[in-house]
């Protein structure tokens, strides 16, 4: 997956998070210069033929800052995140994995 073009501007933060459905596919959580950070949908290049991952974008978070998002950390089982921002905002997400 070509993220930077999924986001309009440079990805400052990519974090790999665990699966709990039980299958091969992990999800992955970019934040962005952009101001968003999005969920991505990812299955292992192991199951493909193409060295590349093939992601697609489960949600788009735009709401929790006003300028560049600089860094993310995961916790409580990875499914929270915190960003913290160019605006001076921490925000929390509670993501639906």
């Amino acid at each position: 997956v070509d993220l930077p073009s999924a986001h309009s501007a440079d990805v400052r933060t990519l974090l790999s998070l665990p699966n709990y459905r039980g299958d091969s596919n992990f999800k992955l959580f970019s934040a962005s210069y952009d101001s968003t950070a999005r969920l991505w949908d990812c299955i292992p290049a192991k199951y493909r033929n193409d060295p590349l991952l093939q992601c697609k974008n489960l949600l788009t978070l735009r709401a929790g800052h006003t300028d560049k998002v600089l860094s993310a950390a995961a916790f409580n089982s990875s499914a929270s995140i915190v960003t913290s921002g160019a605006d001076g905002r921490v925000v929390l997400w509670n993501l639906p994995l």
